[in-house]
């Protein structure tokens, strides 16, 4: 709004020829892929700034989480920070304690209190001038993890650090996942919560069981933003 730039309306005379003209959805997609895909400087500035307000966002779940609150009012927490902030929200919180957080998607329950010992998953993000950011996180609820959490934590914790530390121009995005998955299914042969050879494993995949879901996902103006893909005939 403070750009001073305006749509322009189509005049009545292309508006009359409307009706008469077709759509090639196959090009307009390629099209629209490459123009959503790279981002220009302002709007990687507008995404970093909803990042940064969906962190705080997290940081006031994160002091409130030990309050014998329920997980749709620790959810209600994070949505009232956002509009204090002058954001919205993208999509609905996913936001799940103890056995809940193993549910992929799980939604707040309002009669569910988190307790001392359990962890909390938050997967929550703002949307900024259009632009979204979908933050995953876990902690738990007495701010201090138990020895068994900390040993996976500290695995889930290597793989993020391993693949951002791989990700760079040319460097293909499955390859980043599958850093992810080695060293995730690494950490779990050495505590012995799966058997077998590492390469016999990764082949079939075992890694899924455990994260079945990738390391993230195009961003943007949708919080699953177009994915740059190109049509099969290229």
């Amino acid at each position: 709004p403070y750009s001073g730039l305006e749509s322009h309306y189509p005049t009545n005379e292309f508006m009359a020829k409307l009706p008469s003209m077709t759509m090639d959805y196959d090009s307009f997609y390629e099209v629209a892929c490459e123009a959503r895909v790279f981002k220009s400087e302002e709007e990687i500035s507008l995404m970093r700034q909803a990042i940064d307000k969906a962190a705080r966002c997290h940081y006031k779940v994160w002091a409130l989480a030990d309050q014998r609150i329920s997980e749709k009012q620790l959810s209600d927490q994070f949505y009232a920070k956002g509009h204090i902030q002058g954001s919205t929200v993208p999509y609905h919180n996913i936001l799940a304690s103890g056995q809940n957080a193993a549910i992929l998607h799980c939604m707040p329950d309002e009669f569910r209190i988190p307790k001392i010992g359990d962890l909390i998953l938050l997967d929550g993000g703002n949307r900024h001038y259009g632009y979204c950011s979908d933050l995953t996180r876990t902690f738990p609820v007495s701010g201090v993890l138990s020895p068994i959490q900390k040993i996976f934590y500290e695995i889930v914790l290597e793989a993020q650090s391993r693949a951002l530390a791989a990700v760079k121009v040319g460097v293909l995005w499955q390859d980043i996942h599958l850093i992810a998955e080695e060293v995730i299914l690494k950490g779990l042969l050495t505590n012995k919560v799966v058997q077998g050879d590492l390469q016999d494993l990764k082949d079939k995949r075992i890694a899924y069981y455990f994260m079945p879901h990738g390391v993230g996902h195009y961003i943007g103006l949708y919080t699953h933003d177009l994915p740059g893909l190109k049509s099969k005939e290229n």
